[in-house]
């Protein structure tokens, strides 16, 4: 699957996920004024901060609310929290190796 691909179906997942949680047109129209501006790094950082922050909030509403041995939430939380902590850091040293590079050739 290529980069179009997947974006297409983490899209189509979260259009599906939006739509059944009550997410409006308008509320995705508002956001995008967010990302606009930014450049394609900067998308990039966005979304994994705001989805990484969900993360949390549910880790952490989950992990008061769970006490189970090998919860499937739990495990899922992890796994998650571990690959969007690692993109974020990627995302982190790429920009400090931009910022420090004056001719933009990392």
């Amino acid at each position: 699957m290529d980069t179009v691909q997947s974006l297409d179906h983490t899209i189509c997942q979260a259009d599906e996920a939006a739509h059944l949680l009550g997410v409006s047109p308008t509320q995705v129209a508002e956001s995008l004024r967010d990302v606009r501006h930014l450049d394609q790094a900067g998308r990039a950082a966005y979304a994994a901060d705001t989805a990484l922050e969900a993360l949390i909030d549910l880790a952490m509403t989950h992990r008061q609310d769970c006490g189970r041995r090998g919860c499937p939430t739990c495990t899922a939380i992890r796994r998650t929290l571990a690959a969007n902590l690692a993109s974020l850091r990627t995302l982190r040293l790429d920009a400090i190796e931009r910022s420090a590079d004056p001719t933009g050739v990392v």
